[in-house]
């Protein structure tokens, strides 16, 4: 039998800062369970969590955010190391692509100022052109780094409102910096269920990758705990220990195709990288119950299967 593709799709990638620390807008800049959101996250996670990675063959996707909360970390030596980690150990097995600009608030490209919209509520009102310039800044600012990117990635579902005008402009900006006609973007989310699909079919195609689970990782930043019943309980919630349940079992017995969602910065888990424990847990469970029925994927691979009707 044919194995099915399997993603993880890890969001809000940056160097050097906490991308949740500097677009969270609750006060004090805490997390739910009181603590202080850390600031920055050294390039010593990044190796951990490529270590991990590696050990489990494990292909999906990263997005970067070009300029976190307006802020350029890639010019400092940090931000480049963090670049060299990222190139050299992810590329080829992780898809790269920028998730916006800011993930903060908008950039007026006209006035050369910040405006004091979040982006997503900012592209809700926008034309397909507007949208496309504001995307092609993107792109060439995350090229501009080194990276190779090879799709849009959309903060707080940006464009996901306005969609129509999305995909248009998504496609059209991908083909404008580099001159192909295929690419792909993450702004749909189906709960346990969903895969892959043409947004665009014609001269240009534009593959949509939807997330099929939450990020059930996501508390491991917000409280504390880390305790092994945390810890396990948050991994059940992807896959269960005895492989029947969770949302990875239920996006396959619903016919779709698991795409694993998490945050960088929650598998930092506001510096104990509890995250990456649970993950680990995940991983293992996958390799256990689903080795025979799926096989990990980069975004750029399920694009072509999509587009050449293999899934």
């Amino acid at each position: 039998m044919k194995k099915l593709p399997i993603a993880l799709n890890i969001d809000d990638g940056c160097a050097v800062y906490n991308a949740t620390y500097q677009h969270t807008r609750k006060p004090g800049k805490i997390t739910f369970g009181g603590e202080k959101l850390v600031e920055f996250i050294p390039n010593s996670f990044a190796e951990n969590l490529c270590d991990l990675l590696e050990k489990y063959n494990v292909k999906g996707k990263l997005s970067i955010i070009p300029l976190p909360g307006g802020k350029n970390p890639y010019e400092t030596s940090e931000g480049k190391k963090w670049l060299k980690i990222i190139n050299s150990r992810l590329g080829g097995k992780f898809s790269f692509c920028p998730e916006m600009l800011t993930h903060y608030f908008a950039y007026d490209i006209k006035n050369d100022c910040y405006t004091n919209e979040l982006e997503y509520v900012w592209a809700e009102k926008q034309d397909a052109n507007s949208l496309q310039e504001y995307i092609e800044l993107a792109l060439k600012t995350l090229s501009s780094r080194g990276v190779e990117v090879s799709g849009v990635s959309s903060p707080w579902g940006f464009g996901g409102t306005n969609l129509e005008n999305y995909k248009k402009a998504v496609s059209k900006a991908y083909y404008n910096v580099f001159n192909k006609k295929q690419t792909w973007v993450f702004v749909e989310f189906y709960e346990g269920k969903g895969k892959p699909h043409l947004l665009i079919d014609g001269d240009k195609k534009l593959v949509s990758i939807p997330a099929t689970t939450n990020d059930c990782i996501w508390d491991t930043m917000e409280y504390n705990d880390t305790s092994d019943e945390f810890i396990l309980k948050c991994a059940d919630k992807y896959i269960s220990g005895d492989g029947k349940s969770g949302l990875i079992i239920d996006t396959l017995n619903n016919g779709g195709i698991p795409c694993i969602l998490t945050h960088y910065t929650s598998l930092y888990s506001n510096g104990r990288e509890t995250g990456l424990k649970v993950l680990e847990i995940t991983l293992q469970r996958i390799e256990k119950f689903l080795s025979d029925k799926v096989e990990f994927k980069s975004f750029d691979e399920i694009m072509k299967m999509c587009i050449n009707k293999e899934i």
